[in-house]
């Protein structure tokens, strides 16, 4: 699950001494095998909105790369997906859709040294609106990056959205495209048509 409440109680729990018992979203293996873990509830949108920007400033740029992108840096806009797949977890660890608002990506971008982003996100363009807007602000700004992104292939069919998001810089997407036969996409819940796969 989520780590951010969890990660300060640990530090804030062992700083005074205590253990780690019963922290919610906390699994701890004891000797024996024995398991325990308190369940923790996600962030709300608010919550995640709330959370402060990465510290980007002291990290070095010549070490991260993504794939063959050198001095990249990915960053994370939104948690979750509202799609059920059958083989994926996203939905189960991230329950619900989480994301932060246009304003803050665009400024979170911005301050990004490096000119590659790899946006990380489960489904970036999860809410097309929000995409578009990101886009557009993006541009007006005259923010200039290449990105990629993480999206469904129902949204690379969107060609205004694509067109959008290639005049504000968009290079690679990276897509799950399963199967491009109705019954397997159905068998696996897909929600998505042979026609976007093709």
């Amino acid at each position: 699950g989520e780590g951010e409440k969890t990660f300060l109680e640990c530090a804030q729990r062992l700083m005074n001494g205590g253990d780690l018992e019963n922290i919610p979203g906390l699994f701890l293996l004891r000797t024996g095998g024995r398991a325990n873990f308190t369940p923790r509830t996600p962030l709300t949108n608010e919550e995640f909105n709330n959370l402060p920007q990465p510290a980007m400033d002291g990290l070095r740029p010549d070490i991260y790369r993504w794939g063959f992108w050198k001095k990249c840096r990915a960053i994370i806009t939104s948690r979750g997906c509202p799609h059920r797949c059958n083989f994926c977890s996203v939905w189960k660890m991230n329950p619900g859709v989480r994301m932060l608002k246009p304003e803050a990506v665009v400024d979170m971008i911005a301050n990004i040294p490096t000119s590659h982003v790899a946006i990380i996100d489960d489904n970036f363009f999860v809410s097309e609106s929000r995409a578009f807007e990101i886009a557009r602000m993006l541009l007006r700004k005259g923010v200039k990056k290449n990105y990629m992104a993480q999206i469904r292939t129902d949204s690379a069919s969107n060609s205004k959205l694509m067109g959008v998001w290639k005049k504000a810089g968009l290079e690679v997407v990276v897509m799950g495209l399963e199967f491009v036969e109705k019954a397997r996409l159905d068998f696996v819940n897909k929600r998505s048509v042979p026609e976007t796969n093709i």
